[in-house]
């Protein structure tokens, strides 16, 4: 039949695309990968599954996605975070989750139905939002898992690619909610408030209107007390991050989110900045995200004289699929495969270089830090020298400070929503904010460069 056919279909492009995967993960040197079921065949069908889920209990295993996408997807833990119980479980793309190494995207079928990632002995379990309606998928602790006995982190995979989970009632699997894999910008045409505001022509939703050409500013002078820039999602979303690019940046801000709009916890915070560009990692669920305003840039915060705010666009990036529970008939009448997942064996998996990386980020990080804060310090210096206070040197200093930090390659970067292409390289620059770190190396020579010119007068 047409349908039979279209099935077939889907199936030979699954089988090419896993393939293709294969060769790609060889090429990149991080993983060997084989398929995950060689049995004989003139074994019984009841036998091929015992050695089947027997060979998936001695070996890790990634899970690809069936669903439409001109990438391959596997199921992973959030933000690498396997340690931590109620981590979302949501699918990231194979070589980005492989490169980083810290073993997201490895997981063991136990015996019992428990899918456990290898790295950090969790389970992959069902978790109700309270509602009756639904839920998600996300870690949680095994042994309470089981004591539950609900079958809330016990699967099963059954014969058409799907993962049907053990609970009791209308049968439910692993599936999928939303438009497509990948991130997207949540914050855009959101709503959004300021509490101040230049005029009706530079308002708080020309920030996350999508246009370069427009931009929020504050009133002239409204220093004297923080000024508070909001988002408010509408909804908790799980946050991946957050990326600012300033019109007129501060000095000194922090930012904030929340999970219920009313309830704040500070996130990030620092009183040396000299980029017009902020790019934050989350990895948290926010329903409302703040920017709290104290002071502002002495340079590339001022315009005729006159100290300002301003953002030129505020992106909010979340995932664009959450992985959930559905009922197995409806999942399986969805013609995209969002309910198909695909075991491939991993033959050897080393979380010690995931380790080392994840080792040398705090060590980089301070070095951001202390770069910032020379930086911002030479910065007020050349704002407070007399002899180029209010002069064209004082002018160049700001311009040539904000067409390094500011440019087209800043602006260009803060529009992509699509996340990593793919590339080892672009996976780990994405992954150490190696964009951030550039902007600030060449904000800070431009700084000195104007500095060493006003000198030499």
């Amino acid at each position: 039949s047409s349908q039979q056919g279209g099935l077939g279909l889907r199936r030979g492009t699954c089988l090419a695309r896993l393939a293709t995967m294969r060769l790609l993960f060889a090429l990149a040197s991080i993983r060997c990968l084989c398929p995950c079921f060689s049995l004989r065949a003139n074994t019984s069908l009841a036998h091929q599954r015992a050695s089947a889920a027997q060979q998936r209990a001695r070996s890790p295993f990634l899970l690809v996605s069936g669903v439409s996408s001109p990438r391959e997807f596997c199921l992973a833990v959030d933000n690498g975070r396997v340690d931590t119980e109620g981590a979302p479980v949501v699918l990231q793309e194979c070589t980005a989750a492989a490169v980083l190494g810290d073993g997201r995207e490895l997981w063991k079928l136990q015996t019992n139905g428990q899918l456990v990632n290898v790295a950090g002995n969790k389970c992959a379990g069902f978790v109700a939002d309270g509602s009756g309606q639904g839920g998600r998928v996300a870690l949680v602790d095994c042994d309470a898992a089981l004591k539950a006995d609900d079958g809330r982190s016990q699967w099963e995979m059954l014969g058409n690619g799907q993962w049907q989970l053990s609970s009791p009632g209308v049968p439910v699997c692993l599936s999928q909610k939303g438009v497509a894999p990948g991130p997207v910008n949540v914050a855009s045409r959101t709503a959004v408030s300021a509490s101040s505001t230049a005029s009706s022509a530079h308002g708080a939703n020309l920030a996350v209107d999508g246009s370069q050409a427009t931009f929020w500013a504050s009133k002239f002078d409204d220093v004297a007390s923080p000024v508070v820039f909001t988002v408010d999602l509408g909804q908790p979303l799980q946050v991946q991050d957050v990326d600012v690019v300033w019109a007129f940046p501060p000095k000194a801000f922090a930012v904030s989110l929340s999970a219920d709009g009313q309830h704040f916890r500070e996130i990030f915070a620092t009183d040396v900045n000299v980029l017009a560009r902020t790019f934050l990692r989350v990895s948290s669920e926010a329903k409302a995200i703040k920017v709290t305003m104290a002071e502002p840039h002495p340079t590339l915060g001022m315009i005729g004289g006159h100290s300002l705010y301003g953002i030129n666009s505020f992106a909010v990036h979340a995932p664009a699929m959450v992985t959930a529970a559905e009922p197995c008939a409806e999942a399986a009448r969805r013609n995209d495969a969002r309910d198909k997942y695909f075991a491939i064996s991993v033959r050897e998996s080393n979380l010690d270089a995931g380790k080392r990386l994840a080792g040398e980020l705090p060590a980089f990080e301070a070095a951001k830090s202390a770069l910032a804060a020379a930086a911002s310090e030479l910065s007020s210096a050349l704002a407070a020298m007399p002899a180029c206070a209010n002069t064209a040197g004082a002018v160049a200093a700001r311009r040539n400070a904000t067409a390094a930090a500011h440019g087209p390659e800043a602006l260009a970067l803060s529009g992509q929503t699509s996340g990593p292409t793919g590339r080892v390289e672009d996976v780990l620059s994405d992954y150490l904010d190696v964009d951030t770190a550039e902007l600030l190396v060449g904000s800070t020579r431009a700084i000195v460069r104007a500095a060493r010119k006003e000198l030499s007068q």
